[in-house]
């Protein structure tokens, strides 16, 4: 999962309506979410924008979306003292 995936989804954005606020293709914006393509700074600056986040939070410095696994959800989540398990 990607933290540009996380901010569209926390704003409640699917990808056309993202597309829109940043005059970019959803499947653009698809590709950049999923690895698939190398956005260009436009990009980058309009999304950052649109999503209210910096750019150096949702992209790398190679440019690639930053990503996020399972044990930084679980570790965000414990820190801010969410339970995330599910003891019965």
């Amino acid at each position: 999962m990607t933290i540009l995936q996380i901010a569209r989804e926390e704003k409640r954005l699917n990808f056309a309506q993202l597309a829109r606020e940043t005059e970019c293709h959803p499947s653009l914006i698809s590709q950049v979410e999923r690895g698939f393509r190398k956005p260009f700074p436009k990009f980058k600056k309009a999304v950052s924008k649109a999503l209210d986040v910096g750019e150096d939070v949702l992209f790398m410095p190679n440019g690639y979306c930053r990503t996020i696994g399972l044990k930084d959800v679980v570790r965000a989540a414990n820190a801010n003292g969410t339970n995330t398990r599910h003891d019965r």
